[in-house]
């Protein structure tokens, strides 16, 4: 998998979703887990791939979890690489039977569909530091992320183009691909679906896929009179280091 293609799906969803997107979308991910995305020389950032390190349950960190009340879907197609057609076979208004045509002419182009998608998330978070302050010397935290949070979409269809000449056809009751309207594309219509060209990936209108998650991070107060004292001592722990605990913002990275 294209690492280059990878980052260049986690920025845009960023972007326009202001999500932080899971990659693969339906990655085996849990809150509480501690992962890492690579190394980053002075502020490592949540894109593409990930690798869990340990999670919260074996550092004895207990936590509660509550989910959101109402879900959410999002269908969302790149504005310079992707061309959705739907021909119909007979038309019956919304629920429409026919062919949706997903053309992608960008390489690194997304098709984003995921409906119904609810957030578990940290009940509480305010505990994390003083429990996370016993374990600061135990992990190297620097390119560590905490998943505070998980949104799993009831059904998804995502496809990213690692060329200029893919395409995705979708026959069934597809017209919501076409229209980008979450409420014209239930959970339980079935499609049959058939590709052309090359895609990074293809999540095939699966169930229960992670799409998006929250995230904290933990790392050592950073001070010193210049830059190089401050990048020194970042590679030196001292039991007396001050940490600190704070969420990562989908707005932020994008500013960056």
């Amino acid at each position: 998998m294209s690492k280059g293609l990878a980052k260049t799906y986690s920025k845009e969803i960023i972007k326009e979703l202001d999500k932080i997107p899971v990659y693969l979308p339906g990655a085996n991910v849990k809150i509480g887990d501690v992962i890492t995305f690579g190394k980053g020389f002075l502020k490592p950032k949540p894109l593409g791939s990930f690798q869990q390190v340990t999670d919260l349950e074996s550092l004895n960190i207990n936590f509660k979890i509550e989910k959101d009340s109402t879900p959410d879907s999002y269908i969302y197609s790149s504005k310079k690489g992707v061309k959705v057609d739907f021909n119909a076979d007979i038309d019956t208004g919304k629920d429409t039977s026919g062919t949706a045509k997903i053309v992608f002419e960008k390489e690194g182009a997304i098709y984003f569909a995921g409906i119904d998608c609810l957030s578990h998330h940290m009940k509480s978070t305010a505990h994390l530091q003083s429990a996370l302050d016993k374990h600061k010397n135990t992990i190297n935290w620097k390119n560590c992320f905490i998943v505070t949070g998980v949104t799993t979409a009831k059904k998804a269809l995502i496809c990213q183009s690692s060329s200029k000449t893919a395409t995705l056809e979708i026959k069934g009751k597809t017209q919501g691909f076409k229209t980008g309207v979450p409420s014209d594309l239930s959970v339980e219509a079935e499609f049959i679906i058939e590709k052309s060209g090359s895609t990074s990936f293809l999540k095939d209108w699966s169930e229960d896929v992670t799409v998006f998650f929250t995230l904290m991070r933990y790392r050592k107060k950073l001070f010193g009179g210049s830059e190089l004292e401050t990048t020194k001592s970042m590679f030196i722990n001292h039991d007396n280091d001050e940490y600190e605990l704070f969420s990562v913002r989908a707005e932020d990275l994008y500013m960056e």
